[in-house]
């Protein structure tokens, strides 16, 4: 079954602040754009089967509905609801940041 999604605040900000990045600090738009449609096509497949993705115990976050997905040098995290069939996307940090602090999830 399909899931829905929703992205919070944070992971918004962290998905304009990467390509924002990308784009006008490396001026490389080519690269944002491939990382954008990676983006999309990986919400995409998490929405399919979010339990095909590893949980965060590798980041220290003991939590069976938190799970994530590497992106590129990124790291999406996103939350289960089997109740609501939906999908919340956390956050998308960059993945050799101090990630193993479950605070960065809030």
């Amino acid at each position: 079954m399909r899931y829905r999604y929703d992205l919070t605040p944070l992971a918004v900000s962290d998905i304009d602040d990467a390509l924002d990045y990308i784009s006008r600090k490396l001026l490389n738009q080519s690269a944002a754009d491939n990382l954008y449609k990676s983006i999309a096509r990986e919400i995409t497949r998490i929405c399919d089967n979010p339990y095909s993705f590893p949980d965060c115990s590798y980041y220290l976050i003991d939590d069976a509905t938190t799970r994530h997905c590497i992106i590129g040098n990124y790291v999406l995290f996103f939350e289960i609801s089997e109740d609501k069939k939906a999908i919340r996307i956390l956050r998308f940090l960059y993945g050799r940041m101090d990630i193993s602090n479950s605070e960065l999830l809030k």
